[in-house]
């Protein structure tokens, strides 16, 4: 939320009160473990709704950028062997869901996330991120 200053399209919640708190969530979700799993939750509200002084909608819009964001961070933390089950295997137990056989290509070569989708503010819009899904 913070990150570029104040900033309502990066409001999502829940927001962790400490630095400490982001980090640890994130140890966790690239640790490998099976009750972590990809999850988007875009929410896709215009600039109107999300810089409303009161009652602004909450969510950031990841969509465009959500498999290049998720694979920036399991690299940074040394956790790329654990991305391919976070994005498509955990969770689909609980939702009696198979594997697809379907495959994704990610590669590292620069992508400029898009600063919009339509009047939807993109987050970390206009920023550029090592990785890119190509396939």
């Amino acid at each position: 939320m913070f990150w570029g200053g104040m900033n309502s399209g990066h409001y999502c919640k829940p927001v962790p009160k400490r630095e400490s708190h982001r980090q640890r969530v994130r140890k966790y979700v690239t640790s490998g473990h099976k009750r972590f799993g990809a999850g988007t939750e875009s929410a896709p509200h215009d600039e109107q709704a999300k810089s409303r002084c009161y009652g602004c909608a909450t969510g950031i819009f990841t969509a465009p950028a959500a498999v290049e964001m998720y694979t920036t961070v399991f690299d940074e933390d040394n956790a790329l062997e654990h991305l391919g089950a976070f994005l498509s295997e955990n969770f689909l137990g609980t939702c009696s869901m198979a594997v697809s056989r379907e495959t994704m290509t990610i590669e590292r070569t620069p992508f400029a996330v898009p600063v919009k989708a339509g009047t939807v503010q993109v987050f970390r819009g206009g920023t550029e991120l090592p990785w890119k899904l190509v396939g």
